[in-house]
């Protein structure tokens, strides 16, 4: 087994991470040209450039350090157990790796939470060594070379998209964006294929079944559901409110609202309950009177508890028993009462597709970066 220096491996991510975060929020906006609204319409071919030149920086920093974690991790496969939570990081840090990608679907979809659910077809399997990855990123990174377009593997996220490839275009002659949602096809019978259906002629196609015999009208059929449920998919982005149908589910309906809905981060309450938790001191708040938020240092087990404490009896105050605030008695039986108010782990949130990228969260940069030992007795997916 290769022996890995993990300590260099987390550096590397928490650098990776930090620099991704830069290239996607500040990189461009920092340069002096491009710092204003105002400034951006002036010059925007050349800030799209810019910009596309930016997410094109971090896109190769993802993909390195994602197939990097793949492989180290395919290496560390068969282990004992006294090694298995030295080799869970690799995992963990890959998923961060993956939740971080997420981020070129949000801000390419126009950072809309129903688009990226419309992208969104189901939860992610396998490693992508087995998949056609190599073909992908050969046509990515010679697409990649005109600097008014942006071409995204999407096999890389955190979940299992519609397509294997979202493309971004921006055409200077009409000024304006176009999104294009791929599939990729490789190999020599899909390549014949594909020059099949181009020929569109009945002779083509029986050259074709004949050569390839059943297995060959199968993966055609396939291709063509593929392209139905594709083309279904895109047509339900940036979507009009209304009644459609369900690409994954013909029999079943898509409800589209209208979201009139005005986001509300809470991320500079959170940062400061951070910096009191490392402080060891009381870090619990409310939000708007509806939601409790509390931070807890995990550096040891009586920390750990006391800031679990902390939020329960701070929850027990304000929504059980107001009247222990004015001097009422406790019960006998508060712990039991304690130990049944269940905490949500703030950190779950990174694994949703439909919850803003760790990237585009409005986090301090010393609190982005989840240290992997205060997260061993817990879920940190």
């Amino acid at each position: 087994m290769v022996k890995i220096d993990y300590k260099v491996i987390e550096n590397r991510i928490q650098n990776d991470i930090l620099e991704c975060k830069r290239l996607f929020t500040r990189s461009v906006t920092n340069i002096a040209k491009y710092s204003t609204m105002k400034k951006i319409r002036k010059n925007y071919p050349s800030f799209l450039r810019e910009y596309f030149k930016s997410h094109k920086a971090a896109l190769k920093i993802l993909i390195d350090g994602i197939l990097h974690l793949e492989k180290l991790l395919a290496n560390v496969a068969n282990v004992s157990d006294s090694q298995r939570t030295e080799t869970a990081k690799l995992g963990y840090w890959k998923h961060l790796l993956e939740l971080s990608y997420n981020t070129f679907v949000w801000i390419n979809v126009g950072m809309d939470r129903s688009n990226v659910r419309k992208i969104f077809k189901g939860p992610k399997y396998g490693d992508l060594t087995h998949q056609n990855i190599e073909s992908v990123l050969s046509y990515v990174s010679e697409a990649n070379k005109n600097p008014n377009e942006i071409v995204i593997p999407l096999d890389f996220c955190s979940f299992s998209p519609i397509c294997d490839i979202l493309k971004i275009s921006y055409s200077e002659s009409d000024n304006i964006l176009h999104t294009t949602f791929l599939e990729a096809k490789s190999g020599k019978v899909n390549d014949e294929m594909l020059e099949t259906i181009e020929d569109g002629t009945i002779n083509a196609y029986f050259r074709f079944f004949n050569t390839y015999g059943k297995k060959g009208i199968k993966q055609m059929e396939r291709f063509f559901r593929q392209q139905m449920v594709l083309k279904k998919s895109q047509k339900l982005v940036n979507a009009e409110p209304g009644i459609y149908e369900n690409p994954m589910n013909p029999k079943e309906n898509v409800i589209i609202l209208d979201n009139e809905a005005q986001p509300h981060h809470f991320s500079d309450k959170v940062a400061q309950l951070l910096e009191k938790a490392e402080r060891k001191e009381f870090a619990v708040d409310q939000i708007d009177h509806c939601l409790i938020v509390g931070a807890i240092n995990a550096e040891d087990e009586k920390s750990l508890m006391l800031g679990e404490y902390d939020v329960r009896l701070y929850i027990y105050h304000l929504f059980i028993n107001p009247a222990t605030l004015d001097g009422a008695p406790y019960p006998p039986d508060l712990p039991k009462i304690l130990s049944s108010i269940k905490l949500t782990d703030w950190r779950e949130g990174f694994g949703s597709v439909i919850l803003e990228p760790i990237l585009l969260r409005h986090i301090p940069d010393q609190h982005l970066i989840l240290d992997f030992d205060s997260c061993k007795s817990r879920d940190c997916r």
